[in-house]
């Protein structure tokens, strides 16, 4: 009896069979809608916008041939094609609710590259990053999904064709031209683009937040794992970007500034404004009043990618230079490998430990002699867990001997410290001591802070935030106090190395942790545009410099260039994204983060073709000046990548 209900059954298609391929379709896009929402700034963007790519049809043709799949495979082997439905769905959740992580912690999303620094990321990870209604309607809708495909498989068993005919007809002719129209739709799309600005964004995916949203979740990844695996540029030719790469080198310059000198570039993770201030660390406010400080001094980029741009006055568009080989011609101009070359020694310092962001494989290639990382020290306060920071005045009594030599050898010295990069709530009983000093000052400080137009939070939870970042900045403080300290230390003869070494202290970006730096300048995460977000401190001490204020604009490309010059090093100008901020500089100067786009003093674009004015007096030959600039700097982004890619060996091009 049993069978034959079975061979009835088979001899139909039931309602739920036939709905289950259409209801696929369905949780796709109601998937692909969650994503956008939380990936789109509502402050840019209107709401059609925001809810519907553009290029739909990627999306489409990808959600048919699964479809088609689930269709094909539904009489047979029904719970293969209920695996495939549950897999691609839980898919999307998984990246919808990545990508909204992501977005909310640095205004961008989850790429194929970024499994490299995996460990990286699950360690830089914290609470306040989660967006917890991502979470709460992805799952939701996940939950829907797997209920609707119940009710389908249980109940919905109304018999509306024979099984003969969709057998022969459906299950094979149907899902056949599904697939194909599938890939015909996708190919459709790629071939019909019809502006230069969507054939870019196409190609490159460079700016992420807006390719997904012009060409949705699987138009995306689908481009993006071919990137991965091909890695296309466009742009000019390989020659001619040898040839320029190769041709626009600066004379060097024995007549220069600080020609000859030491260089101690100090890179202070996660480090605002206010991290100053006259009670708490007074070092470094009275070091301001004899050095060069860039009041408009603008950086949102990663860490590491700050520091990649200091060192080589560019970054490709990848997570890390972990694949950097020592002979690429990309790196023969990063500021190790010249001062090695004018007979200096060149050392990398750095507070935590080597293989975040993969630092030990490739920093030696950036010219470095030796790298030093926290496990190379023996101190008492020597941790390498995250959050649980040494402090950082020990950390530098222990590099100290080797980051500032006194054989009379002339050295350049990066180092990075970490103290100040948060988690804020952890409470590390390192810092301790400082909390205390924090807690002495806390009534000057407010007041110092309604001074400079910093908010004092009446939150307790960001008021202990603040306290312990504050903490972390006494630390950095008294790191620097003894690192000029040791400088001032009379050689014997009357010499200090303080008369010829000049330190350059900047911050890689803002303290975004707990989004502590906005709630302190009152401005908001998701408007990018908001360059007070991003105005973080840039200090150059030397003896033969004049101290000044500098508000011109400026960014983190900027740094190479200023040291190359200030130096007299046979700089890479093409190289170069930026400007010696020491000279006048007639043009508008553009800064491109790889994070939230283009900034100048007048205008921000996240992706060149959108274009938000940042004053009322700006005109249109300024934005029409600004674009071409901004179209510009992507076109060498992109050639900067291509010959990243292709590791031309420096010794093949240059005798």
């Amino acid at each position: 009896m049993e069978n034959n209900q079975i061979k009835q059954h088979n001899k139909y298609v039931t309602l739920g069979e036939f709905l289950k391929p259409i209801s696929y379709i369905v949780f796709v896009f109601l998937f692909e809608l969650l994503n956008l929402i939380f990936t789109s700034n509502s402050i840019m963007y209107g709401f059609w916008d925001i809810i519907i790519p553009k290029y739909f049809g990627f999306d489409l043709a990808f959600s048919i041939i699964i479809a088609a799949i689930i269709c094909i495979l539904n009489r047979k082997r029904r719970w293969i094609g209920n695996l495939i439905f549950y897999f691609f769905i839980s898919l999307q959740l998984i990246l919808n609710i990545t990508n909204s992580i992501i977005y909310r912690a640095q205004g961008t999303i989850f790429t194929l590259d970024m499994f490299v620094v995996t460990d990286a990321g699950l360690k830089a990870f914290e609470w306040g990053f989660v967006n917890w209604w991502a979470i709460a309607s992805n799952f939701a809708l996940l939950f829907l999904s797997i209920g609707c495909i119940l009710i389908l498989d249980l109940k919905m068993h109304k018999k509306i064709l024979r099984s003969g005919f969709f057998t022969k007809i459906t299950s094979v002719l149907a899902s056949t031209i599904f697939i194909l129209g599938g890939i015909g739709i996708y190919t459709t799309q790629v071939f019909t683009m019809k502006h230069d600005d969507y054939e870019i964004l196409w190609s490159s995916l460079t700016f992420k937040t807006y390719a997904m949203k012009k060409f949705g979740t699987f138009g995306f990844y689908s481009k993006n794992l071919y990137n991965e695996i091909c890695k296309p540029t466009i742009g000019e030719s390989l020659d001619s970007i040898v040839k320029a790469t190769t041709g626009d080198i600066a004379e060097t310059n024995e007549f220069a500034t600080l020609y000859g000198d030491n260089l101690i570039v100090v890179m202070l993770e996660s480090f605002d404004w206010f991290a100053i201030d006259p009670y708490n660390t007074p070092f470094i406010y009275s070091l301001m009043n004899d050095s060069v400080v860039l009041t408009n001094y603008e950086s949102n980029n990663k860490t590491n990618v700050s520091e990649d741009i200091a060192m080589l006055g560019f970054m490709p568009d990848i997570v890390t230079l972990s694949n950097l080989q020592a002979d690429d011609i990309i790196v023969h101009y990063s500021l190790g490998n010249m001062f090695q070359r004018l007979g200096y020694s060149s050392n990398y310092f750095h507070s935590y430990t080597s293989s975040f962001y993969d630092r030990n494989l490739s920093y030696k290639n950036l010219g470095f002699d030796n790298l030093h990382f926290i496990e190379d020290v023996t101190i008492e306060s020597k941790t390498t867990n995250w959050n649980d920071w040494s402090k950082e005045v020990d950390v530098f009594n222990a590099f100290s001997d080797k980051m500032i030599p006194t054989d009379g050898s002339k050295f350049f010295s990066f180092y990075l410290t970490v103290g100040t990069h948060g988690d804020y709530d952890y409470n590390n009983s390192r810092f301790e001591e400082y909390k205390t000093i924090y807690d002495t000052n806390i009534e000057n400080m407010k007041g110092y802070f309604d001074e400079q137009g910093y908010v004092f939070p009446t939150n307790k939870t960001v008021q202990n935030q603040l306290r312990t970042f504050k903490s972390e900045a006494i630390d950095t403080d008294r790191m620097l106090k003894n690192l000029f300290a040791k400088l001032n230390t009379d050689l014997g003869d009357g010499r200090k190395l303080i008369d010829n070494t000049t330190v350059l202290l900047f911050a890689d970006h803002n303290c975004y942790y707990h989004e502590l730096c906005y709630k302190i300048k009152n401005t908001d995460l998701s408007d990018y545009k908001n360059l007070k977000s991003y105005n973080v401190p840039l200090i150059l001490y030397s003896k033969k410099i004049v101290p000044k204020q500098i508000s011109d604009f400026t960014s983190t490309f900027d740094i190479y260039p200023t040291i190359s010059e200030l130096f007299g090093l046979p700089y890479n100008k093409y190289l170069a994204g930026g400007f010696n901020f020491l000279e006048p500089y007639a043009e508008e100067k553009v800064y491109y983060s790889q994070l939230t786009g283009f900034y100048s003093p007048l205008f921000y674009s996240q992706n060149i073709f959108d274009i938000t004015s940042l004053t009322n007096n700006s005109t249109n030959d300024q934005k029409e000046s600004f674009k071409n600039y901004c179209i510009e700097i992507y076109k060498k982004q992109t050639n900067i990548n291509k010959l990243f890619n292709s590791h031309i060996k420096a010794a093949e091009l240059i005798s």
